[in-house]
C-alpha cells in the first residue's frame, strides 16, 4: 500500500470525523462506498428521482460547505443537500448534474476493499478514534454481505 494513499485516507477520514463528530463506523463506510462506487447505485432504482425529491423536501437547510471530497485518491465529491437548500440552488439541475455524473463513474470494489481495510488499521492503531470492535463487526458483515450500500446512522443525520 503506497504510504501516501495512508496519509491522504487518514487525513480525509480526520476531516469528516472533526465536521461529524457522531459519525459512525457505518457513515464512514458509506463515504468510501460512495468514492469507490459512485452513485450509480442511486440511478438504478426506478423511483430513484422520487427518493431524491422525498430527502431534498425533508432536508433542512443549513450553512455547511456545498460540496465535500470524499475520496483519498481522486476528486470525488458528495453534494450536500442541505446547503442546495440553502444557496436556492435547483432541485432539477442538482438531480441531472447527480445522474450524469453516476452514468459515467467507473467502479471500483477494490478501492471499497482496500480503504476500508486501511481504515481499520487506523482504529487499530488509535490514529483515529473509533470503537474497534464495532468497525470490525461491522466489516465483516459489510463482505459477509458482498459490500452492499448501506445508510447514514441516525446521528450523522441529525
Amino acid at each position: 500500500m503506497p504510504e501516501k494513499l495512508d496519509k491522504k485516507l487518514l487525513n480525509l477520514l480526520k476531516l469528516h470525523k472533526q465536521r461529524y463528530p457522531l459519525m459512525e463506523a457505518c457513515d464512514v463506510y458509506k463515504m468510501l462506498y460512495q468514492a469507490a462506487m459512485g452513485g450509480k447505485h442511486i440511478i438504478d432504482h426506478p423511483k430513484a428521482k422520487d427518493f431524491f425529491v422525498d430527502e431534498y423536501e425533508r432536508i433542512v437547510e443549513s450553512n455547511i460547505e456545498l460540496f465535500e471530497n470524499i475520496s483519498p485518491e481522486q476528486d470525488i465529491f458528495r453534494i450536500n443537500l442541505a446547503a442546495v437548500k440553502l444557496n436556492d440552488l435547483d432541485p432539477e439541475e442538482v438531480w441531472m448534474a447527480i445522474f450524469n455524473s453516476a452514468m459515467d463513474f467507473e467502479m471500483s470494489l477494490d478501492n471499497l476493499i482496500c480503504w476500508w481495510s486501511l481504515f481499520t488499521g487506523f482504529v487499530e492503531k488509535e490514529l483515529i478514534c473509533f470503537p474497534l470492535e464495532k468497525v470490525r463487526e461491522f466489516g465483516s458483515r459489510m463482505k459477509k454481505d458482498q459490500y452492499p450500500l448501506f445508510h447514514h446512522s441516525e446521528s450523522y443525520r441529525e
